[in-house]
């Protein structure tokens, strides 16, 4: 989750500051990836739309690591 968060911060440098700060702190609050999607949802039909290909590409970062971490402790 820690390399989920820091690659948002990294990507999001370039954009408005406030907008990253509020995903970051959102990504920050919830523990799961079902969370996460519920709040990207809420984010894709309240913000512009060129940010939803970089909220999916965030997303799907974090559901690939979940996943191999599944796979490491089976």
């Amino acid at each position: 989750m820690l390399n989920c968060i820091q690659l948002l911060k990294v990507s999001l440098s370039k954009m408005e500051l406030s907008f990253a700060k509020m995903l970051v702190l959102f990504a920050e609050i919830s523990s799961t990836f079902s969370e996460m999607a519920v709040l990207f949802s809420f984010f894709h039909f309240l913000l512009f739309v060129r940010y939803s290909r970089l909220i999916w590409l965030f997303f799907f970062i974090c559901f690939r690591q979940k996943k191999e971490l599944k796979q490491t402790f089976v």
